[in-house]
């Protein structure tokens, strides 16, 4: 599959917003937003919060009850890279995790990858807290 400019994209915006100019809920803008959308949706959701999917998401939130450490970042990559490639291996590529300790109990995860459809270059950020 690819996309041009020209195609025309409609997805739900994420998060889940309602626009009030429309009177309805808000529509991603680009294909490279609704993408960064499902990155996001896999990084921070638990594994067994989906009912349908308990395999779905990242043990992330669990990990920060431990001291972070450079063992916890390179487990939280590889849960990442895992995650990433098992449930969006056909709309993404992934190039480079890298994880931050922002504070005691916070982490950034830093995400490059490659849009499939469309050939972009996108980097996005999660902040997971505990």
């Amino acid at each position: 599959m690819y996309l041009s400019s020209s195609d025309h994209f409609d997805a739900l915006a994420y998060p889940l917003r309602f626009d009030g100019e429309r009177g309805r809920y808000a529509k991603s803008e680009t294909y490279e937003d609704y993408v960064k959308g499902l990155v996001l949706q896999t990084l921070l959701t638990a594994q067994g919060q989906r009912l349908n999917r308990p395999d779905f998401g990242t043990a992330i939130s669990q990990l920060l009850f431990a001291p972070i450490s450079d063992e916890l970042t390179s487990l939280v990559e590889a849960q990442v890279s895992r995650a990433l490639r098992k449930w969006l291996a056909r709309v993404i590529t992934v190039e480079t995790i890298e994880t931050r300790q922002i504070e005691l109990t916070r982490l950034e995860i830093h995400v490059s990858y490659v849009i499939r459809a469309t050939g972009a270059r996108v980097k996005t950020m999660a902040e997971v807290t505990s």
